[in-house]
């Protein structure tokens, strides 16, 4: 993606240039039609004032009457084809740079979504899809205000070269005047877009969290940072309209001396008779609109500096280059079975603190392995390290032999299927979140991988069946009910390697046992890694790995672990004393 403004609009426009160039043409065309119209009508005034005895009055006026009709009529008739022209490319232009900026944020790494509030993501990528459309309709407003004036000069130095050439000269004034002011607003309205994406974010992160709001009882807390917020972007949107009011009041106040200037300075050449009637007519009649014509030019440029500010400040957001990209040679991942191998992997989230140093694992295709650890030994990392949502500092990881890396991330995540703790839904009915595991998917298949999962004995409680809308992100359904979504996903999807990500934390006991009796046939032929604080759920896993600060403590069976007495058999003595304990205290 493009990072700056007038490059990234090129990148597009530069695809459309005979449509362009051709609206341009039509443009300037139109404009010297309409002026030249002026110049007719000049004339049918000059006829009338000095040649009413004329037994030709009538019908040379009305021939000049004609000629100026129809080049207004002319004129008037290629600006709007112009304008047809360009608001042709308007929906088409839309379209694109929406895709393409879906398409370049969908790219972007973990860290990207973690260090950026999706509020301001969302305000950013609206800023510049309306930026770009707004530019092109503001240019195209330019351009017509500019061929008008390029027109209106040219015709005023066919009439006089020196009234042309002051006109000409106080033009290039009035655009450096309008430069001036239209620079300082372009960096007021890009901390202006600045402030206002954080405000945004932070209403969607509040209302995205709103049961968090709730429980804790901070409403009053939200309200005061979006307050904070508030204040900021209102001093910057201030000191921005500020910059606006003065620049419209020095123009405005300016366009009129300099009527009242070039007007004179037509009086005093149809007084020293460098210009006859027809041409003092005509220049009044010009110069009358010249004024204006050159502040609108100006405002409008000024409007497209403030819009090129708006697209730059979404472009910093949008346009950071991924942490993670897939290598030139990089091939599709296609595997039916699959062995995971860390060979002597660092990693650091922030490249100083190591979470593994010279780690090494070896997990068998079709293998079981339970990862069991405290809070910050690594097990979350591990995962995420094998989709690779992040890339190890040093060493390899390993899928049948080959790095990681020589695969596309696309066709990598294809062969993962992953069932976290905290199943995210899509505000779209039941039946398309199931299926977003397998898209083409039956409606027979989701069904069947719904009663796998267990899914169906809530699904079926509801009036709507599988075409029930789960609100934002699932809010309609309990913890366990996600969660078996997310396991009839993962069904459809079939993927070789299998995560479990904390699966079963949600579900109650007589929830998790029918769950581990599908997870056993969905299981089969997988290698599956399960990262569980519930231990008595990675008995049936081949292996199971102790994890402390990145490390592999205690490696082996469920019963030979006990048997040990180590780590594993310590954390689960006081996961059964604690059981024992709660159920012993049931009334």
């Amino acid at each position: 993606m493009q990072k700056t403004a007038l490059k990234f609009i090129w990148h597009y426009l530069k695809n459309f240039k005979i449509l362009i160039v051709s609206a341009i043409l039509l443009a300037f065309s139109a404009r010297g039609l309409i002026q030249l119209a002026l110049f007719y009508m000049a004339k049918v005034f000059d006829w009338v004032a000095t040649n009413a005895s004329s037994p030709e009055y009538w019908s040379h006026m009305l021939i000049l009457f004609a000629i100026c009709s129809g080049l207004s009529v002319l004129g008037q008739s290629l600006q709007t084809l112009s304008l047809y022209t360009l608001s042709r490319l308007i929906p088409h232009l839309r379209s694109i740079v929406i895709k393409d900026t879906f398409d370049y944020v969908n790219k972007q790494s973990i860290s990207y979504f973690t260090n950026e509030m999706t509020g301001n993501i969302s305000n950013k990528f609206n800023q510049l899809q309306n930026g770009v459309v707004d530019f092109f309709f503001q240019a195209s407003n330019s351009l017509m205000d500019f061929a008008y004036l390029f027109m209106t000069m040219a015709l005023l130095s066919w009439v006089n070269w020196i009234l042309g050439c002051v006109v000409a000269l106080w033009s290039v004034l009035m655009f450096v005047f309008g430069k001036y002011f239209g620079t300082k607003r372009a960096e007021l309205s890009r901390k202006t877009s600045d402030k206002q994406s954080l405000s945004n974010g932070a209403i969607i992160d509040s209302i995205a969290n709103y049961y968090e709001v709730k429980s804790f009882s901070n409403y009053k807390f939200e309200r005061a940072n979006l307050l904070k917020s508030l204040r900021e972007w209102r001093h910057t949107e201030t000191r921005e309209l500020k910059q606006k009011n003065i620049l419209m009041f020095c123009m405005g106040f300016i366009s009129e001396i300099s009527a009242i200037m070039f007007m004179s300075l037509g009086v005093v050449l149809f007084y020293f008779k460098l210009i006859d009637l027809t041409e003092f007519f005509f220049c009044l009649t010009t110069i009358g609109r010249l004024s204006g014509l050159i502040f609108g030019v100006n405002w409008s440029v000024n409007n497209l500096s403030r819009i090129l500010g708006q697209i730059n400040s979404a472009l910093k957001t949008l346009s950071t280059e991924p942490e993670i990209v897939d290598s030139v040679n990089a091939e599709e991942l296609n595997i039916k079975k699959a062995q995971i191998s860390f060979s002597d992997i660092d990693f650091s989230y922030d490249g100083k603190t190591l979470i593994f140093n010279d780690f090494n694992l070896n997990i068998k295709s079709g293998e079981k392995v339970g990862i069991v650890g405290s809070s910050g030994s690594g097990k979350s990392t591990l995962i995420k390290l094998i989709a690779r949502y992040f890339d190890v500092s040093a060493g390899e990881i390993k899928i049948n032999g080959s790095n990681i890396k020589n695969f596309t991330q696309d066709s990598l995540h294809k062969h993962i299927s992953t069932i976290p703790q905290d199943v995210c839904l899509f505000n779209r009915s039941l039946k398309d979140n199931i299926r977003y595991g397998k898209t083409d998917a039956s409606d027979e298949e989701i069904i069947k991988a719904s009663k796998q999962a267990f899914a169906d004995k809530f699904i079926d409680k509801f009036a709507n069946k599988y075409d029930t809308k789960v609100g934002d992100r699932g809010v309609i359904l309990s913890g366990g009910e996600r969660q078996r979504i997310a396991i009839a996903r993962a069904i459809l999807k079939n993927a070789p390697i299998l995560i479990f990500d904390e699966a079963t934390s949600s579900l109650d006991s007589e929830s998790e046992k029918y769950i581990q009796q599908s997870l056993k046939k969905l299981m089969q032929n997988k290698t599956v890694i399960a990262i569980a604080h519930r231990l008595s759920t990675l008995r049936e896993m081949d292996r199971i790995i102790v994890l402390e600060a990145g490390k592999i403590i205690e490696e082996g069976t469920h019963l030979g672990l006990l048997r040990k007495k180590g780590r594993y058999a310590k954390l689960f003595k006081m996961q059964s004393d604690g059981y024992l304990r709660q159920t012993s205290e049931k009334p």
